[in-house]
């Protein structure tokens, strides 16, 4: 420790405990910047998504209600997204995470690594369908009932 070592595992340990101790670290050194954070069941969050894309936001959007998810967002476009529910497509993730009415939202300053996405897409357009598709959803239960 007097020479800069920042923590020490005895033996024998385990890959989780060497995983907490290096994220611990890493944390540490590098803090999130929280920028926006709430609750869903206070504000939407296709009104966080809208505000984040008119104000083209970086970073990544943590929702959590139970299980946990993130919207990566370059410059006010969702990019890339998952959770951890299942393995899905980004934008089904999305379309998914439009219907969470209970839980916390938070973005975390910073810009994802820049990719190729296939979701690179207006946040309103994407609000705006499932919006048509939870209409239409609505008018076949109707139709039925």
């Amino acid at each position: 420790f007097d020479r800069g070592a920042a923590d020490f595992i005895a033996k024998p340990f385990t890959t989780l405990e060497v995983i907490a101790r290096v994220r611990r670290l890493a944390l540490a050194s590098h803090p999130e910047q929280i920028v926006l954070a709430g609750n869903l069941g206070d504000v939407g969050l296709p009104a966080v998504l809208t505000l984040l894309e008119q104000e083209r936001k970086s970073g990544r959007l943590v929702v959590k209600n139970g299980h946990t998810a993130w919207i990566d967002l370059v410059d006010g476009r969702i990019v890339d997204a998952g959770w951890s529910l299942a393995d899905d497509h980004a934008r089904n993730i999305v379309m998914s995470l439009l219907d969470w009415t209970t839980g916390q939202f938070k973005l975390v300053a910073g810009s994802p690594p820049r990719r190729e996405s296939a979701i690179a897409m207006p946040i309103t357009y994407l609000i705006l369908e499932q919006a048509r598709l939870r209409d239409e959803a609505a008018a076949r239960r109707r139709l039925r009932g």
